[in-house]
């Protein structure tokens, strides 16, 4: 059974991969959790992500677990039970404070996706 129902967010930052600062953006003025990871798409083959979900807390994940995850394509779901790496976990408070489990994540571009 997936832990995430995922979908892409890229319609928010045309079709670009951002910083977490931007990724935060669109929810700026409330507190927010991105989860730093890597989601399979096919056999062996993974993308780089930032998965952000509204609220402060870690989603019941850390650094180093392998969940599962479906995504929601608005017309379907694919990536049915597919593997997602959590690299870090980043908190922002509504205040804009930054914490995170480690570095992953905090100084690189990726492109941003969503929980539901």
């Amino acid at each position: 059974m997936s832990k995430f129902y995922m979908m892409s967010a890229g319609c928010l930052v045309d079709n670009k991969a951002v910083t977490v600062a931007t990724a935060h953006h669109e929810w700026e003025g409330s507190d927010g959790t991105i989860i730093v990871g890597k989601r399979q798409r096919g056999y062996e083959t993974f993308s780089k992500i930032f998965l952000h979900g509204c609220g402060c807390g870690n989603y019941g994940v850390k650094a180093g677990d392998k969940v599962r995850y479906t995504q929601d394509t608005g017309n379907g779901y694919k990536c049915v039970d597919y593997d997602f790496e959590v690299e870090n976990v980043i908190q922002i408070t509504a205040d804009g404070d930054i914490t995170s489990e480690n570095d992953i994540g905090l100084n690189e571009k990726r492109r941003l996706w969503v929980m539901k």
